[in-house]
């Protein structure tokens, strides 16, 4: 096999079937933290599942970071568009119903991390695959 043939092996694995990615989960800073917590983690994504499948409520997902597109997120799809999804934030004096527009999905994590709560509905194609294994850094 030549240096090509793997290349091209490891392109078409990587693209369409699974792919591994370095994520991250920014906490949300307290008011009496000075940091931000960050979380790393070692994701291999599925990257066919989401071309066969619908995505749905609770899938398991790695979006291109909101914020900078050179880094990736892991998250949970909350709701999906055309949903009206009330937000329950600590943060907020009230909570609040969103709307999910077209083309987009609110995304949610338990561990408290920057998420649509923050920033608002994901772009569909921000998202990536979907999370096959994943592996805590630090």
């Amino acid at each position: 096999m030549t240096a090509i043939q793997c290349y091209c092996g490891l392109y078409i694995t990587s693209e369409f079937l699974l792919r591994p990615v370095w994520c991250i989960q920014r906490g949300i800073r307290a008011e009496n933290q000075q940091k931000i917590n960050t979380k790393h983690s070692l994701v291999l994504v599925n990257r066919l599942r989401q071309r066969i499948q619908q995505l749905q409520v609770g899938d398991s997902i790695v979006i291109r970071s909101v914020t900078d597109p050179n880094k990736f997120e892991d998250s949970k799809i909350y709701g999906l568009e055309g949903d009206f999804i009330r937000v329950n934030d600590p943060n907020l004096p009230e909570t609040e119903v969103k709307f999910v527009p077209p083309g987009h999905v609110w995304l949610q994590s338990d561990e408290g991390t920057y998420d649509s709560r923050s920033y608002g509905p994901v772009p569909r194609g921000l998202i990536i695959g979907h999370k096959f294994y994943k592996i805590n850094v630090n």
